[in-house]
């Protein structure tokens, strides 16, 4: 596997394209293959005020760019031991083992809202208590019965690249979960479709990122949206962007590290990677996603536009600044383009469009 290494302020990919979370704006650029090396530095990860909960019920994310700075060896930790089958995959009741059983990804499951992508293997509760491994919790749905949650541990094992592989003590090493905290304070391990190709003919949802029938409405990844509005705006969450004028964009949750790039995330490669972290996040965590784009009118401009980070057919739309020349641009990859918003930071490869003066 190719590993992504922090370098000044960055995250790049070694022995191969090259992509750059930078330390501050929340921004990924492109190195060229062979490109940059060097000694440690801090690799981006976005922050929260607060992480949100469970489910459909999280519609907006405060994200803060924020750094680390350790580039250690990655520690591989577990969530306790004794989870057994806990969360493991499974299609039916029988590959769950005694006293448990299997939620399908054709479940209209009452605490999750649909069905798990690869199913989730779970027990009735009525405490934590009553739930196996260390910080696994009983959740409740609307109609009071509980089921059981795998605890897994947020921030470990410490991200360095960002295709760490998921570790296999921490939510079972699964792509299609995520470690998250529920509005209780617990962090679980999460069911994560991250496309309709998981669903085995159903729709994964944009907000809950379970498979559903008919998929939450709004706007789609990558649009404006208002994290304060009364009737949510976007088909999965509004994050923003703090600063003197907030930037806003319509995102899904995904899962941090693992395969880069997979369908397991973000709708695919075409529609969108998993880039955005919550503050001191680690392998397989809640992250969000970006926007794919193979041409600049088709981000948020002016907030956001189109960057190159060697995905084979496309780029992604980042946060963007204004500037006067190439050197107001913060990597040597970006150019400053004029177009009829003004000149932006961005990479020349993909056309304007409409965009053009």
């Amino acid at each position: 596997m190719r590993s992504l290494r922090a370098i000044r302020g960055f995250i790049t990919l070694i022995g191969g394209s090259a992509v750059i979370v930078a330390a501050c704006g929340g921004r990924v650029f492109v190195d060229k293959p062979g490109g940059a090396g060097g000694d440690g530095g801090s690799g981006a990860q976005g922050g929260s005020d607060g992480q949100g909960g469970v489910g459909a019920a999280v519609t907006s994310v405060t994200v803060t760019v924020t750094t680390t700075t350790s580039m250690t060896d990655v520690v591989t930790t577990t969530t306790g031991g004794g989870s057994g089958l806990l969360a493991m995959e499974c299609k039916s009741n029988a590959d769950c083992g005694p006293g448990l059983k299997c939620m399908t990804v054709k479940d209209n499951d009452p605490v999750l809202g649909g069905g798990p992508a690869g199913g989730y293997c779970t027990k009735a509760c009525s405490s934590d208590a009553d739930c196996l491994g260390g910080g696994s919790a009983c959740l409740f749905g609307a109609d009071g019965a509980g089921e059981c949650f795998l605890g897994c541990l947020f921030g470990e094992p410490q991200i360095m690249y960002l295709n760490d592989p998921l570790d296999p003590d921490k939510c079972h090493g699964r792509e299609d979960l995520r470690c998250e905290e529920t509005p209780e304070g617990t962090t679980v391990c999460m069911p994560t479709c991250g496309s309709d190709a998981h669903c085995a003919g159903r729709f994964c949802d944009p907000r809950s990122e379970v498979c559903v029938d008919a998929p939450s409405p709004g706007k789609a990844l990558g649009a404006k949206c208002d994290p304060e509005a009364m009737v949510p705006e976007c088909g999965g969450v509004c994050i923003s962007f703090p600063g003197l004028e907030p930037k806003t964009m319509c995102t899904s949750p995904c899962t941090l590290g693992g395969e880069v790039p997979t369908d397991f995330e973000c709708g695919g490669t075409a529609a969108g990677i998993c880039l955005y972290a919550l503050a001191n996040s680690g392998v397989g965590d809640l992250a969000y996603c970006a926007q794919s784009c193979a041409q600049q009118d088709q981000c948020q401009a002016p907030d956001f536009f189109c960057f190159n980070i060697n995905l084979p057919d496309n780029g992604v739309c980042l946060e963007a600044m204004p500037c006067k020349t190439d050197d107001d641009c913060e990597s040597f990859d970006d150019t400053c383009v004029e177009t009829k918003l003004g000149s932006y930071c961005m990479s020349e490869i993909y056309p304007l469009g409409t965009l053009a003066p």
